[in-house]
């Protein structure tokens, strides 16, 4: 019979990255971080501040995001069940792939619906954005992924 032993570190490093992704994305938008936006006031602030949005946009945009915290929270609520199933599951260093394969599988429609609502969300928030201000924010992302060293594949 062979020993694991020698992979047990990498595969308890492994659960612990999938744990941690999913609590990232649990977060949901505009979660707890560093960067722009994620301080004092959050996104909206930096939006609106680089943007100029008026007082009804500001309203619109506050209005947009709360809809899409309220929509979202179920499925954050999903992704988090299935984090502590995971941490549960492999607790003390047992790991039973398939348990694991079959917890994480549940964690899938939640993503795809937080996938849904965050597309829909920007999309919204673009729609109230005048054509100087798309300009303004087609720059500012510009600007970000230079920074970052290329756009994400997965956002347009």
């Amino acid at each position: 019979m062979k020993s694991y032993k020698p992979f047990l570190p990498a595969l308890i490093v492994g659960v612990m990255l999938v744990g941690v992704g999913i609590h990232a994305r649990a977060q949901g938008p505009g979660g707890p971080g560093g960067g722009p936006g994620r301080g004092p006031g959050g996104p909206e602030q930096f939006l609106f501040a680089q943007l100029g949005l008026t007082d009804a946009q500001k309203e619109q945009v506050k209005s947009i995001r709360e809809s899409a915290r309220t929509a979202s929270e179920p499925f954050r609520e999903q992704l988090k069940t299935v984090r502590d199933e995971i941490q549960a599951a492999t607790a003390n260093g047992a790991f039973d792939e398939a348990a694991v394969r079959a917890i994480a599988a549940k964690a899938a429609p939640a993503e795809v619906e937080l996938a849904v609502i965050d597309a829909r969300t920007r999309t919204s928030i673009y729609s109230v954005l005048t054509p100087e201000q798309r300009t303004k924010l087609a720059a500012l992302q510009a600007e970000f992924e230079q920074r970052r060293g290329g756009p994400r594949p997965n956002r347009s």
